[in-house]
């Protein structure tokens, strides 16, 4: 699970809760891979690399969950001004197939 906590201006907080497949980093021909070097970035589950969904990082940790992201390029900047559409894009990227029975279960279980 990707597990974060966010304020609001008014005094709430959201809590995030996503389950998040294990990513493998698999070496590509150098100039393929992330930011053109030798590595890429794959989601077992679906069979999707990074480089093939143009986002700018592969994971949903603490940082890029939320949206902040190193944009190294002018490409990769662009891509980060998208805001929630890209994050939308990362987010199903991340997705661990089948896990919305547990994660709704694990939710029940908190607010028992």
């Amino acid at each position: 699970f990707n597990c974060t906590c966010h304020p609001s201006v008014n005094g709430e907080y959201y809590l995030n809760l996503a389950p998040v497949a294990c990513m493998q980093k698999i070496k590509v021909p150098h100039g393929q891979g992330c930011l053109g070097l030798d590595f890429d970035f794959l989601n077992p589950d679906l069979g999707e690399k990074m480089t093939n969904l143009g986002l700018p990082v592969a994971l949903v940790d603490s940082s890029h969950g939320k949206g902040n992201m190193l944009a190294a390029s002018a490409k990769l900047w662009a891509s980060c001004l998208e805001g929630k559409p890209l994050l939308i894009r990362l987010y199903d990227f991340n997705r661990k197939l089948g896990s919305l029975p547990v994660a709704k279960q694990m939710v029940e279980k908190l607010f028992e």
